[in-house]
């Protein structure tokens, strides 16, 4: 499969992956908007972990065919408890409003800025840990999943937000939400895809891989390994042809 095509998979499934595990934490935050703020908080986690799992099964359908190694039931795992984790981290200021209200100004931006840098990496570095050993330069998967989560809160805020006012009925509520969900939706999975892309072509790139001991042994070893051992096979005198040859040498000029 080509870059493009791949991007091209990758930017169809996992849109309608999030779309759709979306739909849930859309409905859940509508109709818990006059609950209180701890339910509300347990409501949209829970909420989360069916988001993470369908955005996780439409990723796997993409990378289980072309990442060597991939395990499609811990990456679905990882992304959904991860999801949760993303829904909890940002549900928790209005649900501490009344704590951190009072603390200082800088040790709240300090604490804000730390939960967002937090929910923007937490699927990405869910991911990063269950993705197959070969694969080099992992931790760039985090970057790209901040990056595609950056871009589709960006858009969700920019669609949702301005369209929502006070008394409106709650199908409308929840069919505002859904488009600015699509906007993100689009928005992550067009960025994420140029990471997948990348993450691939490292996989499959022989010079970039990063082998294990137990899958070097499997290959051989390493280039240098097996250059290493060829150097002593064809010239040195380890080969038993050449502690033969040694041997006849050594023998031919010995005078009787």
């Amino acid at each position: 499969m080509g870059r493009r095509a791949l991007w091209q998979r990758w930017l169809v499934l996992v849109t309608a992956g999030e779309l759709a595990g979306f739909s849930l934490p859309a409905a859940v935050g509508v109709w818990s908007a006059e609950a209180r703020p701890a339910a509300q908080l347990f409501a949209m986690a829970t909420a989360g972990l069916f988001e993470g799992a369908l955005l996780g099964l439409a990723q796997a359908l993409v990378l289980q065919r072309v990442l060597p190694g991939f395990r499609p039931r811990a990456w679905i795992a990882a992304t959904s408890l991860a999801a949760a984790a993303a829904w909890f981290l940002g549900m928790l200021p209005a649900a501490t409003h009344d704590t951190w209200s009072t603390w200082p100004v800088g040790w709240t931006v300090v604490a804000g800025a730390g939960g967002g840098l937090a929910l923007l990496c937490s699927i990405g570095l869910a991911q990063a840990l269950v993705t197959p050993q070969g694969v080099r330069r992992v931790a760039t998967w985090v970057g790209w999943t901040a990056l595609g989560w950056g871009a589709g809160l960006t858009a969700f805020g920019v669609i949702a937000p301005p369209l929502w006012h006070e008394g409106q009925a709650p199908w409308a509520l929840t069919l505002i939400g859904l488009c600015g969900g699509l906007a993100m939706a689009l928005a992550m999975a067009a960025v994420t895809g140029l990471g997948a892309v990348r993450l691939v072509a490292r996989a499959h790139d022989p010079k970039r891989r990063s082998l294990d001991p137990v899958t070097r042994r499997h290959h051989g070893g390493s280039r240098a390994e097996r250059r290493t051992r060829g150097h002593g096979t064809f010239g040195s005198n380890e080969h038993p042809a050449g502690r033969a040859g040694s041997n006849m040498s050594g023998t031919s000029t010995r005078k009787p």
